[in-house]
Formats: structure tokens, C-alpha cells, sequence
């Protein structure tokens, strides 16, 4: 896609201001010493990304400027900038201070923004944020954006979230928390379930619009992808997902209930490419449970 004149015109001039106030004497590091507005901001952002300071301290001091111009959707862009150059340039680990402010803004910008680009971004930098924090509280904070955030797409989008720590640890040497018991005791109440948890106990046409309508679904198309992917890669069983007693426990709170319900709506021809996703999934989990040795 070739770049507009006005995009040319304007890193044109964007240039031109920034080495007007180098020459002034400023360098990246001095800005951010200077009071938090929209212009510091701006100034940040258009650097050259190799010289920006992305200490811990450098995130911290700028995370209020960073969470107003969020909320505000006022210089997202270069909010979002300055976040990709700090998650790309360091592996520190980012202390709860950072994550629990940067997570909390960045949520409902993922979720709801109206420029899908922006929503994409936004969701790469949280993932990478939790990726940097300690393992604890990254469970912490999947837990919650799993269970108790009030937008439906990030509950889906956080099933991602989780499936990618858990490969990342079960493909490490090294032990922790997400390829261990903890990430079953934490998430599989809240993922192996249907919500509401009495959705499937009268199953009709009517109760089918309403999962699909409600996103509840979708949701539980990526659990089901989801567990398939935790039973076939934890050959070890380090988290207890093989165990008798826990397959049993899914069985009886979702994919009997499930069967059940989908059963109940194969009879109607004119929506079996609606269930056909949650079908397969059912099916390929099923297969995976036979194939397996608890």
C-alpha cells in the first residue's frame, strides 16, 4: 500500500520538530524528564525506537500520561507505539505496578476500540505485558479477564492467552506455574462450563440463538480447542489434565451436557452448519481422550 502525500507530509514536518527541539538540547532520555502532556508524548513516540529509555522506571514514570491518552483516545497512536517499543526492547520483568495499570487500560482498548488495527495492537501488547510479568500474577490477571471482564470478545480472546503460556511452558525445561496443577485448579472452573451453567438443560432452537448471540459459543469452540491442544501436549500429565477424576469431572459439567444439547439440535437440518464447529470440536477432544493413557 503506497504511503498518502499527507502521511509524507506530515512525518515531514514531525521531523522537523524533532530536530528543532534537539536542537535545543534535548535528548530522548531528558524528555522524559520533562512534565507529562500530550506533546512529551508525542516527542517519545517519533523517536528513533533504539534510543528510547524503557527501563522499568522510564514505563513507570510515564504510565500515567500513557493511561490518560488511552481512556481519552487522544494520541493512541503513539501510546501504543511507545508500549510496542518497550515490550519489544526489553525482557525485565515488569513488576505489578506496571502490569496492573497498563493491563487495566489496555483491556477495554482491545475490546472495544473502534479501529480494528488499534484493537489488534492493543491485545499484542497485553499479551506481551503478561508475558513479562511474574508468573503468578499473570495467572492473576488471565483468571480475571477470563471470569470477570465485562467484555465478551476479551473472555474468548483470553482462552488464546492462557493456551499460549501453557505451550510456552510445557515446551521449557524449566519448571512453573502454567505447566503445574495450579493452571487447572485456577481455569478449569471457568473454562470447562457452560455459561450460564443450566445452558444446556432444556436445549431448543431458542436456546441455541441465544448462546450464539451472547458469544457463548464462539467461547466454548476455543475451550474445546483449548483442551484438546492442553490433553495432546501434556503428555507428562504435569498439570493433572489426564487424570481420571479431572476427565470425568469435564465430562459431567460440560461435554455430556454439550452432547446433549447438540443432539437435541441436529434434529433441525436447517441449523447443523450452525453446531458444525462445536461438532468437531467435541469430536477431536473425544478422539484425544481415547488415544491417551491415564
Amino acid at each position: 500500500m503506497a504511503i498518502s502525500e499527507d502521511a509524507l507530509k506530515g512525518a515531514e514536518i514531525m521531523q522537523d520538530f524533532i530536530n528543532t527541539v534537539e536542537k535545543l538540547g534535548h535528548t530522548p532520555k531528558s524528555l522524559t524528564s520533562l512534565s507529562n502532556s500530550l506533546g512529551k508524548l508525542t516527542l517519545l513516540a517519533h523517536q528513533d525506537p533504539t534510543v528510547v529509555p524503557t527501563s522499568n522506571k522510564d514505563i513507570e514514570e510515564l504510565i500515567p500520561l500513557l493511561t490518560s491518552s488511552l481512556r481519552q483516545n487522544a494520541a493512541i497512536e503513539e501510546s501504543l507505539a511507545l508500549l510496542l517499543t518497550f515490550t519489544c526492547s526489553s525482557n525485565d520483568i515488569l513488576p505489578q505496578e506496571i502490569v496492573d495499570p497498563l493491563a487495566t487500560i489496555l483491556t477495554p482498548v482491545a475490546a472495544a476500540h473502534s479501529d480494528p488495527t488499534m484493537r489488534h495492537i492493543s491485545f499484542r501488547i497485553l499479551s506481551s505485558i503478561l508475558a513479562r510479568c511474574p508468573p503468578p500474577l499473570r495467572l492473576a490477571h488471565l483468571t480475571s479477564l477470563l471470569s470477570d471482564c465485562p467484555f465478551t470478545q476479551m473472555r474468548v480472546a483470553a482462552i488464546g492467552l492462557v493456551k499460549e503460556a501453557f505451550l510456552s511452558a510445557s515446551s521449557s525445561t524449566s519448571s512453573s506455574l502454567f505447566n503445574s496443577p495450579s493452571l487447572i485448579r485456577a481455569i478449569g472452573p471457568i473454562l470447562f462450563r457452560p455459561d450460564p451453567p443450566d445452558a444446556f438443560e432444556n436445549p431448543s432452537s431458542k436456546t441455541l440463538e441465544k448462546i450464539i448471540e451472547t458469544s457463548e459459543s464462539v467461547r466454548l469452540t476455543e475451550c474445546l480447542s483449548f483442551y484438546y491442544v492442553w490433553l495432546m501436549c501434556d503428555t507428562r500429565n504435569s498439570t493433572g489434565i489426564r487424570d481420571h477424576d479431572r476427565i470425568k469431572t469435564i465430562e459431567n459439567g460440560l461435554l455430556g451436557p454439550l452432547r446433549h444439547a447438540l443432539a437435541a439440535w441436529s434434529v433441525e437440518p436447517h441449523i447443523l452448519m450452525t453446531i458444525a464447529s462445536l461438532q468437531t470440536s467435541v469430536e477431536r477432544v473425544d478422539d484425544a481422550i481415547s488415544s491417551i493413557v491415564v
